[in-house]
């Protein structure tokens, strides 16, 4: 840590601060002679500290005890954060962002293109430093491994575009095509091309890029973003919804995230931390909620001040989520300070609207200027909402306990029950085969094919699962613990006509007296088999939770 000259009026509070053992003088490159103080440094990669190895700010705390207050010393212990260290602004992020900045400039710069080139928007949750990890792309000719990263690539408004949505979607391939071959033939640069994405490849990483054309969505933007409240208008097209999502939405949050991390970086971190909270309680997949959840923290951080620490803003983040007035109360999340009272109104209008055709019953309600109606931003369903506050208010207790010291457990161990699952609420679970072990070196080729392709398997299984299952239970995903998740809906378990079972879910039918019509209930038997096939070669064993018997399948036997 830097001080201040030797030659200034603060040089002696400098030193009578830090004792003479621990101040020194430094001469820098520029010349300047200045105080300083020097911790040690911990190994790089290392995710928990420890009593040799302290982390910096531990360091400082028990340096500054033994120095003005000896007596206290011997009997104050420092209580570490939940999972160690967790870095705000990561290395490789900043890697990326200088790759990107190099890429935006190849594509702005190419002269083939009818169309100029408007911006490049980032995407992933890298480029806001919020990403637990990346995602491995498609294996190359060369052989490198490289991490995969989406963009979106917006022209500038011409009449040019035709108005038919999948032939203005032809178009967008042909400039896609036109990018690939000039940046193969002028600039070198390797790329993979698809009808719908092109994949630029540069040294460390792999840019995705895609093209975003609003005519295309105007239809469909209108509904969404119109701030204005529109009771009993029609769903918008979900198709059209999720193209909206990725390729104007998702942008548009990415760069008001990143600029809220770079005015305060702790939350970068936090959002990880929060991810991970959710993760080891089967909610993998709702990152954006995260992201928006505890940007609250940091953007409306009344009654406290903002958080500076990531564990900081994942506790005040589980308070948030614990203590607000979901039911009666929208979530208006203003990134960037520019939504005026009549906007604000109309969210309003619409949530009062929501709640009135949804009726009683607590759910999540985020909305922001990108999203008034809250219809693009995926949240944890309804039934989850509940069950999820009261982790929140567990994980508050951790909290208290451990800086109060009512536990025994020390280091890492005393902060395991925030991370960890209690199966006992869930009805079938799905234990996934782990990946394979590295041993440290890199992935051969074949090996990132295999481990591509499994995640796709994965992610096809739990989509099918939700798509099929919907009516009759809740699907839950922990990327981290490698399992699936099942909880029935009670109420789908009455009986009830036939047309409304009918369809995907196996029943059993009930006959009735008379001419009745015969009811059904959906047969929990064949479920659970039908999970068990579709899990076959993903799987190590699908349970039943409470039932007698073992596993009801080893579908990797």
């Amino acid at each position: 840590d830097r001080g201040p000259s030797a030659k200034s009026e603060d040089a002696q509070r400098f030193r009578a601060f830090w004792g003479p053992e621990k101040s020194e003088l430094r001469r820098f490159k520029d010349g300047s002679v200045l105080e300083c103080v020097v911790w040690a440094k911990p190994p790089a990669g290392r995710q928990a500290e420890s009593k040799r190895q302290p982390a910096v700010v531990t360091q400082i705390v028990q340096h500054l005890l033994r120095r003005h207050f000896k007596d206290m010393a011997p009997e104050c212990s420092v209580v570490a954060g939940p999972v160690g260290f967790v870095s705000n602004l990561k290395e490789e992020d900043r890697r990326l962002w200088i790759s990107f900045e190099a890429f935006r400039a190849h594509l702005c710069q190419l002269s083939s293109l009818p169309l100029t080139i408007k911006d490049v928007h980032p995407v992933d949750p890298a480029f806001s430093y919020t990403a637990i990890s990346s995602i491995i792309a498609p294996a190359t000719a060369d052989g490198v491994s490289r991490s995969l990263h989406k963009v979106v690539v917006e022209f500038e408004s011409s009449g040019r575009w035709p108005e038919n949505p999948e032939a203005a979607r032809k178009v967008a391939g042909a400039m896609l095509l036109q990018m690939k071959e000039e940046l193969q033939s002028d600039l070198g640069i390797d790329a993979d091309i698809t009808e719908t994405f092109l994949d630029v490849h540069y040294p460390e990483f792999t840019f995705r890029v895609q093209i975003f054309h609003e005519m295309e969505l105007v239809q469909v933007a209108h509904r969404v973003t119109n701030f204005q409240a529109q009771p009993g208008a029609a769903p918008p097209d979900p198709h059209g919804l999720d193209r909206l999502r990725s390729l104007w939405w998702r942008p548009r949050v990415r760069a008001a995230l990143h600029a809220q991390v770079l005015q305060q970086p702790a939350l970068a971190g936090a959002v990880r931390l929060f991810q991970r909270w959710l993760a080891s309680h089967m909610l993998a997949g709702y990152d954006e909620f995260a992201e928006h959840l505890v940007a609250a923290v940091f953007l409306q951080p009344s009654p406290f001040e903002i958080p500076t620490s990531p564990q900081v803003g994942f506790c005040r983040a589980c308070w948030f989520l614990d203590t607000y007035d979901w039911e009666h109360e929208p979530f208006i999340a203003d990134f960037d300070g520019k939504l005026g009272s009549e906007e604000r109104l109309g969210m309003r209008q619409s949530f009062e609207h929501s709640r009135a055709e949804v009726g009683k019953g607590v759910s999540f309600w985020i909305c922001s200027r990108f999203d008034p109606h809250a219809m693009i931003l995926d949240c944890p369903p309804a039934t989850v909402s509940a069950w999820l506050r009261q982790r929140a208010r567990q994980a508050l207790g951790v909290f208290h306990q451990r800086l109060l010291g009512l536990t025994s457990l020390q280091g890492a161990l005393g902060w395991e029950a925030l991370f960890v699952l209690d199966p006992t609420v869930f009805d079938v679970i799905v234990c996934l085969k782990p990946p394979a072990i590295e041993n440290g070196r890199a992935p051969k080729k074949i090996e990132r094919l295999k481990a591509a392709a499994k995640r796709e398997a994965i992610a096809s299984f739990i989509a099918r699962l939700r798509s099929h299952l919907s009516p009759v239970c809740l699907v839950f995903h922990g990327a981290d613990s490698h399992m699936v998740a099942l909880k029935w809906r009670p109420a789908a378990f009455f009986p009830q006509h036939q047309n409304v079972l009918m369809g995907a879910v196996p029943h059993t039918m009930l006959p009735q007296e008379g001419v009745q019509p015969p009811l059904c209930i959906p047969n929990i038997l064949c479920l659970t088999a039908a999970v068990a096939s579709l899990a076959e070669g993903l799987a190590l064993d699908v349970t039943m939770v409470g039932a007698r018997a073992g596993p009801l399948q080893s579908p990797g036997k």
